[in-house]
């Protein structure tokens, strides 16, 4: 995935999906699509908040058969922030701008870690 435009809530990146991410026909598996759409989405959650997010949901539906072979643009955008929380969306698009899968995302701000303390 390689990044081509981000602001505070929207993205746009070039998606080409590389070895070891097709099932036994050249298609695109399902582990695959979600991962993208995970970093996607996360990374523009990360950026609307000004720091690091958990993904709490994530769902995404196929449209159609998603071929190893092409090249797609993944388009996110911030639906809504409600405290910690991030809602996105986004779709990923062939070359002719046909939307092949879509998703939704939910992320939230970490918590600060508890330093421990030894006690003496």
């Amino acid at each position: 995935m390689t990044l081509e435009a981000l602001t505070t809530d929207r993205l746009t990146a070039a998606v080409r999906f590389g070895r070891g991410a097709h099932d036994v026909v050249d298609l695109v598996h399902g582990g695959a699509l979600a991962s993208v759409f995970d970093e996607a989405f996360a990374h523009l959650a990360e950026t609307m908040l000004g720091e690091p997010c958990r993904t709490s949901r994530l769902s995404y539906d196929l449209y159609t058969d998603v071929p190893t072979s092409a090249m797609y643009t993944l388009e996110a955008r911030v639906l809504y922030v409600m405290r910690r929380r991030v809602s996105v969306e986004g779709c990923l698009r062939d070359q002719d701008g046909e939307k092949v899968a879509g998703g939704h995302g939910l992320f939230s701000r970490r918590r600060p870690t508890p330093v421990a303390t030894e006690n003496r």
